[in-house]
Parts: structure tokens; sequence; C-alpha cells
């Protein structure tokens, strides 16, 4: 009980699944069962209200979520699928990024359009871009909608590595310009 009052579900769970699989674990195996289903019952109204606003198109509201089973959930079977669908929704490339309008307090997200590689021209290509730009492009807007989102979330440190990981593999785009930028506010 104090691991799971400690904000350890996941270890929590995994004590009450031993408890439960012990043999002379008796009346112990059945409190043991009721706070399995509590924590089941907890972990599946999480994980449907992250759904629900990530089909809503809240996507940083709905990966904070996800995050936020994850830590709570560690070294259980919910963590692992918040991991998986958080895996899930970076490999898929946003068609938006969401962000936090002036006023908001927090708890609805506006979607804005991902900013877009500055151009020397209305018909030239994007500066600092490399050849393949179509790729650079579909990376750095996905990697850049991740950063933001986990960083409008409070999770600074996972954002980073999507800025740090922007200017790693195209050091030369004018994404990587912007990630820079981000990276310094972020000091």
């Amino acid at each position: 009980m104090s691991l799971e009052k400690s904000g350890k579900k996941g270890k929590a769970y995994t004590a009450f699944q031993q408890v439960i699989s012990t043999p002379s674990a008796g009346d112990y195996a059945d409190k043991a069962k009721a706070e399995c289903d509590a924590i089941e019952a907890s972990a599946g109204k999480e994980s449907d209200a992250a759904a629900a606003d990530i089909s809503a198109g809240k996507l940083a509201l709905g990966l904070g979520k996800l995050a936020e089973i994850s830590r709570l959930y560690a070294g259980s079977a919910f963590a692992d699928k918040a991991n998986a669908r958080m895996a899930e929704l970076r490999a898929t490339p946003p068609t938006t990024a969401p962000s936090v309008q002036a006023g908001d307090t927090g708890k609805s997200h506006r979607i804005a359009p991902v900013p877009q590689p500055l151009k020397d021209s209305q018909s030239g290509p994007a500066v600092g871009a490399k050849p393949g730009g179509n790729q650079t492009d579909a990376d750095c807007k996905r990697w850049m909608s991740l950063a933001d989102s986990y960083i409008d979330n409070g999770n600074t440190d996972e954002g980073k590595v999507y800025l740090q990981k922007i200017i790693d593999q195209y050091p030369s785009s004018s994404w990587a310009d912007s990630a820079k930028q981000k990276l310094q506010k972020l000091q």
C-alpha cells in the first residue's frame, strides 16, 4: 500500500501480484486482488483519458498523460503499453503541433501549424536544407512537434532530446537553427 501511495503504482501492482500468487497468502491474497483490481481500473481510466485527448487532436495533452502513466506505473504492463503508444505516436508524422495560446489555463490546447523552414524566395529551396529536403522537413517537423509537445507538458528533458536530434541529424537546416534557439531558451 505504501508503494501505491508514494506514486509507484506499477511496483505496487507487481508486489500485489506476487502476494496473489503466493500459496499461503490466505486473506492477504484477497486484499491484494482487490488492490490489483483498483490499480487496473485507475490505469484504464488514465489510458482512456489519454486516448480521448489524442483522438480529439490534443496531442500534447495526450502525450503528457501517457508520460505520466509511464512514470506512475513503471515496471508494469500499463507503463509498457503507454511507452509503446508514445513510440507509435513519435513514428507517425503529425500534421500540426500543439501550442498553448496566451491566456490559456492549460486545460485546453489549440492546434497551431508547425513552423516551416525559411525560404530564400517564394520558389527557392529551404535555407540550409540538404538535398532530399522533403525527408528533412518530414523528420524535423515530426521531431519539433514532439519536442513542443513534451515541453508544453513540462517534460523539458524529453523535449530537449528531440531538439538535439534535429541539430545532430540536420545541422545545416533552418530547423536546426530553430531547435538551437529553443534549447537556449530552456537553459
